[in-house]
């Protein structure tokens, strides 16, 4: 489409100016290279002379030719003029149309970074249907992944200002997938800095980054090669069970998941018992463990177990039992 925009006025001007060189070939019986000459020069309005001395008949055409040339030039000019402004209104648009979309997230999650690992987490959210606005630095990947409906935020993670644009005040999460362990410590920095109440999950490649990671602020440090390496152990020790969590992470069309949800002051779930709070019968979910304020797991609680505010509730089930689950919990608010 773009191609075919540009060449469009090319192909007027090439066509006017062949037109002229055969009219004055044929008109004045010149040779070839006389008539691409005066072609040329009155179509650039150059003004060197006439080469020979014009007919009648010369004359009335080269006039013709004039304006028709000069009417070919401001239609180039005004094509691909209309081209530039058009491209620039449009990325005008998405960048107002990507703020507004994050301007309404609110607990969401920014992923800084877009590479494999950062595809990845993206990928599980859209899974789950979670909000979440992006930080790149390369423009090709920015335009692809905007082009598929995301919010993404153009610029280096590591300084303030596109955090704030992806609204950082108001996030809930924050990822730092970057390649560099360096980078991703910055961001740490800089994201606690910020917003102190944020949940930060950053990666590292050496071994000795992850303590300089949580000291920087980060809540929970994540290394690729481990994990590589403990999946590989998996696979060989209890195929079964991998087999069974890939149906939940990897499948394009299971909504299984492994899922928390913090218990509110003054919702339907705070002090109650769990055998009160039906939360099987209203969500279809399964509570594997509640995780108490001091961190300390209770693994398959007894019906008794009381359900205090700021205790989490691991669950399994599927995404919509969860988002149910989550508006019991307080943790979401009807809309």
């Amino acid at each position: 489409m773009i191609r075919q925009r540009l060449l469009l006025p090319l192909g007027v001007l090439a066509t006017i100016f062949t037109v002229g060189t055969i009219g004055f070939k044929v008109i004045e019986g010149w040779t070839w290279m006389d008539s691409l000459w005066m072609a040329a020069i009155t179509l650039t309005t150059t003004g060197f002379g006439e080469l020979h001395t014009l007919t009648t008949g010369g004359r009335l055409f080269t006039i013709g030719l004039m304006l028709l040339g000069m009417s070919g030039i401001v239609y180039g000019i005004s094509v691909v003029t209309g081209f530039i402004v058009e491209g620039e209104l449009q990325r005008l648009l998405r960048r107002r149309k990507m703020k507004s979309m994050i301007g309404k997230m609110r607990n969401h999650t920014i992923v800084c970074g877009a590479g494999r690992t950062g595809l990845h987490v993206m990928g599980e959210l859209v899974k789950t249907k979670s909000p979440f606005a992006i930080i790149e630095g390369d423009t090709k990947l920015v335009e692809a992944l905007r082009a598929e409906g995301h919010a993404v935020v153009q610029g280096d993670a590591t300084r303030e200002e596109p955090l704030e644009e992806a609204g950082i005040r108001t996030a809930g999460r924050l990822v730092s997938c970057l390649t560099d362990d360096k980078d991703n410590l910055f961001v740490v920095l800089t994201a606690r800095q910020i917003n102190p109440a944020l949940h930060i999950v950053a990666r590292y490649n050496e071994d000795h980054s992850a303590e300089k990671l949580r000291k920087a602020g980060a809540n929970a440090v994540v290394s690729p090669t481990a994990i590589g390496g403990l999946r590989m152990a998996s696979e060989a020790l209890r195929p079964a069970v991998v087999s069974f969590l890939d149906v939940m992470l990897r499948s394009s069309t299971a909504t299984l998941r492994v899922e928390q949800a913090v218990v509110h002051e003054g919702s339907r779930l705070a002090n109650k018992a769990l055998k009160d709070s039906h939360i099987h019968e209203e969500t279809g979910l399964l509570v594997l463990a509640v995780k108490g304020r001091e961190g300390a797991y209770a693994f398959n609680p007894s019906p008794g177990t009381k359900l205090s505010p700021g205790q989490a509730l691991i669950v399994m089930g599927e995404i919509e039992g969860v988002k149910k689950l989550k508006l019991l919990s307080g943790e979401l608010i009807p809309t």
